[in-house]
């Protein structure tokens, strides 16, 4: 099979993208609204991912295959569970604690597949962080593998040169707090009364991706010290 050079600009689109997808899926007023909006994001990576594992099974490192994988896993996991909600076979709801609204997984009354709630908030939420990440990883991953750079090459690179961590974190502090002070802004112009302003989460998601990218262009800048 004849090995196609990757696109690089499709690859950040797509990074971008599911990095604002991420984020507005914070956006939400009601369950009705929620759902079907997380359904469609996790069921479009699952056929993304989807695609791009059948693909590295020829032209891909290992890191890329895993990656590719454990991102089908999880987006075709939310994607089933949405099923069986649309479909009546278990209930998903919101549920008030103080400030917050928490996502409950539950079985249908009065039928033989029925159990207790269970709070999937967290799960959920990790969920949703791991697609932007993945997608930053796919994008660095194979130009640095197109770059010449090696696994061994990248550890020598950081211990030679242990400020890069440190530079890295630092901006993606401050792409972090910048996150922050956006989810500020936005609850304040809003006046939202479904919660309270998510600033972690908009930390998280701006630190994660901006650590990775900054990290990728530092170790590429050392890259004749190796």
């Amino acid at each position: 099979m004849k090995e196609t050079k990757t696109n690089y600009k499709i690859l950040l689109c797509t990074c971008i993208i599911n990095v604002f997808m991420a984020l507005s899926l914070n956006n939400f007023v009601s369950s009705d609204v929620f759902l079907p909006a997380l359904f469609l994001y996790f069921i479009s990576n699952f056929m993304t991912f989807f695609e791009k594992s059948y693909n590295y099974k020829f032209i891909a490192s290992k890191y890329e295959k895993y990656v590719s994988y454990t991102c089908c896993i999880v987006c075709g996991g939310i994607s089933c569970l949405y099923t069986a909600h649309a479909l009546q076979m278990v209930e998903i709801v919101f549920f008030k604690v103080e400030d917050n609204y928490r996502i409950l997984l539950q079985g249908m009354p009065n039928t033989f597949f029925s159990f207790k709630s269970v709070d999937i908030t967290g799960i959920i939420i990790i969920c949703i962080l791991f697609v932007p990440l993945a997608s930053v990883l796919l994008c660095i991953i194979p130009f640095l593998h197109e770059q010449g750079f090696s696994k061994q090459d990248i550890e020598n690179i950081l211990k030679k040169h242990k400020c890069i961590l440190v530079e890295s974190i630092g901006i993606a502090g401050v792409a972090g707090g910048g996150g922050v002070i956006y989810c500020y802004i936005k609850s304040v112009n809003e006046h939202s009364i479904y919660g309270v302003p998510q600033y972690w989460k908009y930390f998280t998601v701006c630190f994660i991706v901006i650590f990775l990218f900054s990290l990728f262009i530092i170790i590429k800048r050392y890259k004749r010290g190796i």
